[in-house]
């Protein structure tokens, strides 16, 4: 049972992000292949797109799975939706079933997640349409216990709260809120069809391991692991 009600929310994305000492081996269009078991992923390069990037639909077609090389030590796996899902908001189903996906797809690269880590987190992004901000102020309010003023605009905050977790080291939770205006952009084969503006409200949790460690983590699948425990401690125990 989750401490929070999170009836009315839906997962709009997922994901996972690794700090390594820099290898040559490691690559976005590679990952993604192992990550997904499936070839030929869509692959940009700087100057056409802001990082090096690999992406593609997920194995049974349902989602959208992102690599990214942000720095040459840092890769970014997210998990997408295909297209709006949920009255006309992103979705990838529930929190069980998003945590279980990415898990699986970890799985497969266990080998690249060990090598030379420095850094894990994860985040993860509910949300909501409301008709105006007095109606998202309140959805907010009621789904993390804390008062935000009615008729929020263009609202966010966050709460960090380090924690400890055993010898594989610190862990930090960070839980962030907004209120904004998101454009959601129908196309047809000769481009944009329809352009329509929602007032959304999201919470994100992020869940993530010391960013100070300059040294390969001893134990990183146990890290990993550690992480993740937060996580659903946050979701069904409260932040």
């Amino acid at each position: 049972m989750s401490r929070y009600d999170l009836s009315g929310w839906n997962v709009e994305g997922l994901r996972f992000t690794f700090f390594h000492l820099e290898n040559a081996s490691l690559s976005p269009d590679g990952l993604w292949k192992k990550l997904t078991k499936q070839q030929n992923p869509s692959v940009l390069h700087p100057p056409a797109a802001p990082v090096h990037m690999a992406f593609g639909p997920s194995a049974d077609g349902s989602k959208n799975v992102a690599v990214q090389f942000a720095l040459p030590t840092r890769i970014d796996i997210a998990i997408q939706p295909s297209s709006p899902s949920v009255e006309g908001l992103l979705s990838i189903g529930s929190y069980d079933q998003s945590i279980a996906d990415l898990r699986a797809m970890l799985q497969c690269i266990n080998d690249e997640l060990s090598s030379g880590a420095l850094r894990y987190a994860v985040g993860i992004v509910f949300s909501r349409k409301e008709a105006d901000n007095c109606a998202a102020s309140k959805a907010l309010s009621t789904l993390i216990n804390y008062e935000i003023p009615d008729g929020s605009q263009d609202f966010n905050f966050q709460i960090n709260k380090p924690i400890w977790a055993d010898d594989s080291g610190q862990i930090n939770r960070i839980l962030r809120c907004a209120i904004g205006q998101i454009q959601n952009i129908a196309f047809d084969t000769s481009g944009p069809a329809s352009i329509v503006n929602e007032l959304v409200a999201q919470v994100e949790w992020d869940i993530n391991s010391d960013a100070m460690n300059k040294n390969p983590i001893h134990n990183p699948l146990r890290l990993i692991d550690c992480i993740f425990e937060q996580l659903d401690e946050c979701i069904r125990g409260g932040f």
